[in-house]
């Protein structure tokens, strides 16, 4: 049996593997992982009930600034805590 050298074939096979190596080297170049930074905000609810405007208020203005909430949870009964994130400029 003899066996040929398809030179069509070669070729093929070789702009596939260099399309293939220039996509992963694109896709690679100039991603660089996300830095983040950190925001903790605090309020006291307390008993009033207009508090919870005023706090839904600075969630609406920190989200506008780019925040994105992480985390949040209850200090006790009347103060709430929010770690917030967004990407460091």
């Amino acid at each position: 049996m003899k066996s040929k050298f398809q030179i069509k074939s070669f070729v093929l096979g070789a702009l596939l593997g260099a399309v293939i190596v220039i996509g992963v080297a694109a896709d690679k170049e100039g991603t660089h992982p996300t830095v983040w930074e950190y925001n903790i905000v605090t309020q006291d609810l307390g008993s009033d009930t207009g508090n919870d405007y005023f706090w839904a208020q600075a969630l609406t203005k920190k989200s506008a600034e780019g925040w994105d909430i992480v985390s949040s949870h209850r200090v006790n009964e009347t103060t709430v805590q929010m770690i917030l994130k967004r990407p460091k400029k």
